[in-house]
């Protein structure tokens, strides 16, 4: 269960605890109430026939009506006069006790009637003798409403959980089957707008980018097999001219160039597979989108301010560049521009250092050697060229003013 919906299943606990509680006091204050209104009128009706059978004649005969009554549990009977006592029954004490006119007395003992005829009044004091009763009565709807209160409670929380967990069985189903057949397909999304939701849109979300992944690294895995395929082919044709011919004819020499040339074609292409499972594992901060464009003007841009202080520049350019540098008219930026792909020769290799001063017939102590990769800078050196590292056009302007070339 989410966060959430335990959190709203605690809540709901707490609001359902307080429904029972208030449910089970009202059903137990109604049911005494009732019970008590039931006793009232019972003994209201007791004390009206003790009137009636008694009579309303206060001489002599009211005098033996009233002997009978002398047990405890029967009514208590006073006739008064002047607020003095003239006459009671055997069980009546002194006087009649204080009670309310009529109604429930607040010890819940007795029920008291009072009637007036001809300057006297009758008292007649029922005694409660359900007393007990009620005691156990309320007992009782304490322990049946208790119960009942914990069987609403249990039948409203299990159809709450069955309900709130409805959504997280239908993923599970859903994700057993995916496991089956695969990511194709996307989870349910419930139409609750909770968490539930809110989870079954991230987890589409998620299997979109997995599927999306998937293809893309089953065309890279095409692509590569591919290339790879027809670079051993290569090799494997020109091994065989090699066996057959030797080393001593021409066509074994070329044969035995291709194999090398093939060679670093393979070891450049896993050069590039291991460099892209590098950049599957940066941070997400160093993949945010660029402004390339804004980048290559700027490069474009410096290269037209060194290249008006210094008119014989050349540049080396790798495969695939032609129609960018064209759009970009970067060609008329330089005096020579080499393509390796072109001349079949790659840096670091000294023959393409050696290619373009032939080239460009310039002495090597003339010529600054600029490039990214040390060991390409290193090569240059041994030839005796002047070698500088770019990482930033900083560190390159500031090399070039320490070097005296440009200010």
């Amino acid at each position: 269960m989410t966060q959430g919906a335990s959190r709203a299943f605690h809540v709901f606990m707490r609001q359902i605890t307080k429904v029972a509680a208030t449910t089970l006091v009202v059903f137990s204050l109604a049911t005494l109430g009732t019970a008590l209104w039931h006793m009232y009128h019972d003994i209201r009706l007791h004390a009206q026939h003790t009137l009636a059978v008694i009579g309303t004649d206060y001489g002599g005969g009211l005098a033996a009506a009233l002997h009978v009554y002398n047990r405890p549990d029967e009514a208590r009977i006073w006739v008064m006069q002047a607020e003095h006592v003239v006459l009671k029954s055997p069980n009546a004490a002194c006087d009649p006790p204080r009670r309310v006119t009529v109604g429930f007395f607040p010890a819940l003992n007795a029920y008291q009637f009072v009637t007036s005829h001809r300057e006297r009044t009758l008292v007649i004091d029922v005694p409660l003798n359900d007393y007990d009763f009620l005691a156990t009565l309320l007992l009782a709807v304490l322990i049946i409403g208790s119960a009942a209160g914990t069987l609403i409670i249990r039948t409203a929380a299990g159809a709450f959980v069955q309900n709130t967990l409805k959504p997280v069985r239908s993923m599970i189903s859903s994700a057993e089957h995916m496991l089956n057949a695969g990511i194709s397909e996307s989870l349910p999304i419930p139409n609750s707008g909770d968490e539930f939701y809110d989870l079954s849109v991230l987890i589409n979300r998620l299997l979109s980018d997995l599927r999306e992944g998937q293809k893309r690294e089953r065309a890279q895995l095409a692509d590569v097999t591919h290339h790879l395929r027809t670079l051993l082919t290569v090799i494997q044709g020109n091994l065989s001219v090699l066996q057959r011919d030797g080393l001593t004819t021409s066509q074994g020499r070329t044969a035995l160039r291709v194999v090398d040339t093939t060679i670093s074609k393979m070891k450049s292409l896993v050069s590039d597979l291991l460099i892209m499972e590098q950049a599957s594992n940066f941070s997400p901060t160093l993949l945010k989108p660029m402004r390339f464009w804004d980048l290559v003007q700027e490069v474009v841009e410096y290269a037209r301010a060194i290249i008006s202080e210094f008119p014989h520049i050349s540049v080396e350019v790798g495969n695939g560049w032609d129609d960018e540098i064209q759009y970009f008219g970067v060609w008329d930026l330089f005096e020579f521009v080499i393509n390796s792909y072109r001349v079949r020769m790659r840096k670091p290799d000294p023959r393409i250092f050696q290619h373009l001063l032939h080239k460009i017939a310039v002495e090597p102590e003339n010529i600054l050697f600029v490039d990214d990769k040390a060991a390409n800078v290193t090569v240059a050196e041994n030839l005796g060229m002047h070698g500088h590292v770019f990482s930033n056009t900083v560190d390159f302007t500031r090399h070039l003013a320490m070097e005296g070339i440009w200010f």
